[in-house]
């Protein structure tokens, strides 16, 4: 299509001569190519390309905003005008993204303060505070705490080196978060900073020895933190566990990769390996279990969380592990063309010439939110040409490299049970689709390119040869076009209920501990859940109603026993959580208004499941690296 064409012009390499007026807080995006048609210094090409860039993409966002709208009317069958209410349409959206960009909660006054001693003459400071449940349980929280050395200079695009604290530190106060865009989805301008590697430690006791909950953020790889106002630990804290949250890079600086050894790539993962190294090093000085850490993740933290599982690296560094709405076999977890992207940037828009490592010491010198934003420019082209080949700045299949931490097709890697087998509670929403920005930030975009070209339907991982693709892609069709539109439930199938069901699947011819579970329970409202819409119930959120508090509690408790114990349901509970072990009718928790606990032949997407099946076993041809 020509807009989208148009949107990623091969002269934006002109732009290197434009930059008198780009400083390290311009973003190039829609809203700053004024400022750059504005310059004296751009030549009149330049200005040109950039004008009609900024018409195409002001025309993209009015029809994908109609497509758009139209498929939501569609997809739900109640009042428009109810629904599309400025206070109706208002909340529903701070639901999807409130999982990284609404602040909803502050922690209370601080109580006091305290130190810990972890030897050799060193002491860190923390705070006395309490929980904003209710329960005002008291707990003491170490903020800011350094894990790694600061990524920047010659350390940029390089694996994480270890930090060791000497003398007294004070983690009194949050520090940076990893650069990312500061709004949503249209990236406009950036925060953060690339000296980022802390992490947060919060623990109801210090002498204990209790149970640990590693929280590792989602936001497409690219969005995203470990601070108290983004997922407040305080329900957790409530149930007597040790909660440690994290920064890792993200974007360009935690996963680009030229697809050999001169930038593996993976660094935002190998950040979270060295955080839970640090958790078995230290977080005995605050009262938490070594021997018994898990590691939760949502939406790509629980992508993470299944590459951490799958790493050799980390063996020995958890115990159980907790994935919400995303693991390794998600289409969107994997990036494929790794080298074109590093070539995307490097050469075409930076100019950097065709030579990797001259290119990459270039790259470790340009400023840090000017190369974001450059990357960005990138990562935006590629989604719109190509929007569910995986993410642009993602994990990778490393080549063999002297830090590699993950070098297999993850399906057939999982098939044949080569990874770290330990309980895992695993899971997807009701409808993940309504909430897909959160994944990529360009939903409409995604839509509308998927219209245009209807033979990307078609899943890349299924391997389907050119002679049987149009055949493949006219079922898909049938099932999920309506009224010549792909609906947000092709997005909740293919992207995450079929991966997910897939990962349970193969986990389990190894290991029984695999517990399942449908997020179905919205409040009173009518729609399914999207994607993020459960993580209220589990972080703690001051807008819950009374009955979504009781949810809440119920959840909370589920997941705080089997962080205790790798099992949600003890005798005591009145609830039985029957183990997923057996492929095609492997068990589920509901999680409604009532919870659950049913076999596959009554689930909602059976049906539509059953023809994935069909389709991966009669034209899939392994192996498969996703599914």
């Amino acid at each position: 299509m020509f807009i989208f064409t148009l949107y990623f012009p091969q002269n934006v390499k002109y732009l290197n001569n434009c930059n008198a007026n780009i400083d390290n807080k311009l973003y190039i995006n829609i809203f700053n190519y004024v400022n750059i048609i504005q310059s004296n210094t751009c030549n009149y090409k330049m200005k040109n390309v950039l004008i009609a860039l900024l018409i195409a993409v002001l025309i993209c966002f009015v029809i994908c905003d109609e497509h758009q709208h139209l498929k939501h009317k569609k997809k739900h069958e109640y009042n428009h005008k109810e629904k599309h209410s400025n206070k109706n349409h208002k909340k529903h959206h701070q639901a999807i993204l409130g999982s990284h960009f609404n602040k909803r909660v502050k922690s209370k006054r601080i109580q006091g303060t305290i130190s810990v001693n972890l030897g050799d003459n060193r002491q860190i400071e923390g705070v006395i505070n309490k929980t904003n449940t209710g329960k005002d349980t008291r707990y003491f929280g170490f903020q800011g705490i350094p894990y790694a050395k600061p990524p920047v200079g010659d350390l940029r695009f390089e694996p994480p080196q270890k930090y060791v604290l000497e003398g007294n530190y004070s983690a009194t106060y949050q520090r940076n978060i990893c650069i990312q865009s500061s709004t949503a989805p249209i990236e406009s301008s950036t925060k953060g900073n690339e000296d980022c590697l802390y992490l947060n430690v919060y623990s109801p006791n210090l002498t204990s020895k209790l149970a640990v909950l590693v929280w590792i953020h989602g936001g497409g790889f690219y969005y995203g933190d470990g601070n108290y106002e983004s997922r407040a630990p305080d329900n957790f804290i409530d149930q007597n566990l040790v909660v440690v949250t994290l920064n890792y890079r993200l974007g360009v600086f935690g996963f680009l990769s030229s697809g050999d050894d001169v930038v593996p790539g993976n660094m935002g993962l190998k950040d979270q390996a060295m955080a839970l190294e640090w958790v078995q090093e230290n977080i005995g000085y605050f009262g938490g279990n070594p021997k018994n850490v898990t590691i939760m993740g949502e939406s790509t933290g629980g992508a993470s969380v299944a590459y951490l599982i799958q790493s050799p690296v980390t063996k020995g560094l958890f115990h159980q592990a907790i994935m919400h709405s995303g693991n390794s076999l998600c289409p969107w977890a994997l990036s494929r063309t790794a080298e074109r992207n590093f070539w995307l940037l490097a050469s075409e828009i930076l100019y950097f010439g065709t030579n990797k490592t001259e290119a990459m010491i270039r790259m470790k010198q340009v400023a840090p939110t000017l190369l974001y934003s450059f990357a960005s420019l990138s990562k935006n082209s590629i989604l719109l040409n190509d929007p569910l080949n995986g993410l642009v700045y993602a994990p990778v299949i490393e080549t063999s490299n002297p830090t590699e931490l993950f070098s297999y097709k993850s399906y057939e890697q999982l098939n044949s049970g080569n990874f770290t087998k330990v309980p895992i509670i695993i899971g997807y929403n009701s409808e993940e689709g309504e909430g897909f920005n959160d994944v990529v930030g360009l939903p409409p975009f995604i839509l509308l390119t998927y219209d245009f070209n209807p033979g990307r339907l078609v899943p890349l991982d299924m391997n389907v040869n050119d002679t049987q693709k149009n055949k493949v892609d006219n079922e898909i069709q049938q099932t999920y076009v309506e009224n010549g539109m792909i609906t947000v439930t092709y997005i909740s199938h293919d992207e995450f209920v079929r991966p997910i069901l897939k990962y349970v699947e193969l986990y389990s011819k190894w290991t029984p501990q695999v517990y399942l579970y449908r997020f179905s329970y919205n409040g009173n409202s009518t729609q399914g859940v999207a994607h993020t819409g459960e993580l209220p119930y589990f972080f703690y959120d001051s807008k819950l109603t009374a009955a979504q508090k009781a949810v809440s509690n119920k959840v909370v408790n589920l997941w705080s026993q089997f962080i205790k114990s790798g099992n949600p349901t003890p005798n005591e509970f009145n609830i039985t959580w029957t183990p997923s072990f057996q492929a095609n009718d492997y068990s589920y928790l509901d999680i409604g208004e009532e919870f659950v606990v049913y076999n596959q032949s009554v689930n909602p997407e059976k049906m539509y499941l059953d023809k994935w099946t069909y389709w991966y076993n009669t034209y899939g041809n392994r192996p498969y690296d996703t599914y």
